[in-house]
């Protein structure tokens, strides 16, 4: 796996988020050692927690963790303790083989006994109760981090596409193509930008319906009155954003069809929905 793939297999965040197992986590750990790329992105990822972290008020959250932690501890020895006081008691009362004629004293100890047992019943509902609402606090701030950190990379896989868009718009060899309905109808319209240079395409759906069931939209190049297949396009991610498609060498024009999933070799002429003209 390249550097590049590293980066953007979601191994990072994973790591950052204390997900991996030792031998995944061993892993990445090679791999910054091995490319310096992988390492500077997971140090960027790091500081963009802590700032989202500090931005959003949950940088005491590892913190609070730790203290969740730490009561579940003193509970578990509170129990313990409680235990081996129990076996104490148990092993003092075994040592007494003879009723004692003193009645009174026996009446306290009754009292004892039933006092040690009413506080070990309430002590043991008690450390329940909080060892039940530490454990729910550690499971709501584990599964709120893990949230934050996927919101993260959502955001980040947003930014590069914005990037990409904008410098794709932005470069000077990209020719913008508009698609629209024939006979002058103006519901439909796709943005068809071509680069000759590199022969890269992308496509945006401004104003598109979706297409029938078991059907999938498929651009198409015109080069001397020959179709040129340029691929078929997801339709929720054209309305979203740029879409990539194939590369074209050369076009007087493109179009979009309607045709069976996966496409088809040739378009079918009458389910054309927008055609335009290249003007560069």
């Amino acid at each position: 796996m390249n550097s590049e793939k590293y980066i953007t297999s979601g191994l990072l965040e994973l790591y950052l988020a204390g997900q991996l197992s030792a031998q995944e986590a061993a892993e990445v750990e090679a791999a910054c050692r091995q490319f310096p790329a992988v390492q500077a992105e997971l140090v960027a990822m790091e500081n963009a927690l802590l700032e989202y972290q500090e931005a959003h008020a949950i940088k005491g959250v590892p913190n609070k963790l730790g203290a969740i932690l730490s009561k579940i501890d003193e509970i578990e020895n509170a129990e313990r303790i409680e235990k081996e006081e129990a076996e104490r008691r148990k092993l003092a009362s075994a040592t007494v083989k003879k009723p004692s004629r003193n009645f009174s004293g026996l009446r306290m100890a009754v009292v004892l006994a039933i006092s040690f047992l009413a506080a070990s019943v309430f002590l043991n509902v008690y450390l329940w109760e909080r060892l039940r609402q530490a454990r729910y606090e550690i499971d709501s701030n584990g599964n709120s981090l893990r949230q934050r950190i996927q919101n993260m990379v959502v955001l980040k896989d947003s930014l590069n596409a914005y990037k990409q868009s904008v410098a794709f718009y932005e470069d000077p060899n990209a020719e913008a193509v508009y698609l629209n309905e024939p006979e002058g109808k103006q519901d439909a319209r796709v943005l068809v930008l071509w680069n000759p240079k590199d022969q890269s395409v992308k496509l945006k759906a401004v104003h598109l319906p979706p297409p029938p069931a078991g059907k999938q939209y498929q651009l198409w190049a015109l080069q001397d009155g020959k179709p040129i297949d340029a691929g078929v396009f997801d339709y929720a991610e054209a309305i979203a954003a740029l879409e990539p498609m194939k590369s074209i060498s050369q076009a007087q024009a493109f179009a979009i069809s309607v045709e069976d999933v996966g496409g088809a070799a040739v378009p079918s002429m009458e389910t054309i929905v927008v055609m335009g003209k290249v003007t560069g």
